[in-house]
């Protein structure tokens, strides 16, 4: 019972690390300036997570497309 206690709190710890400073800036900027601001700080925090997956994926397809490349023989 212990062990499976600490495997959840191990993985709640890595889940706030990732969500964590996010929502508190969600909730603080709701609080602060309303329900409408709340909704635009979660509008950039999707925009920014859409633009990073984008550039991210970029740069996988080149590096898988040159890794493929030179496994063909076709890079020198």
């Amino acid at each position: 019972m212990g062990k499976e206690i600490f495997r959840g709190f191990k993985f709640g710890m890595i889940l706030q690390i990732a969500i964590g400073p996010i929502c508190i800036f969600i909730f603080q900027t709701a609080c602060k300036y309303g329900f409408f601001m709340g909704e635009m700080g979660v509008l950039d925090a999707v925009l920014v997570d859409i633009i990073v997956g984008i550039v991210l994926i970029y740069f996988a397809i080149k590096l898988l497309i040159k890794k493929d490349k030179e496994e063909n023989g076709e890079l020198k």
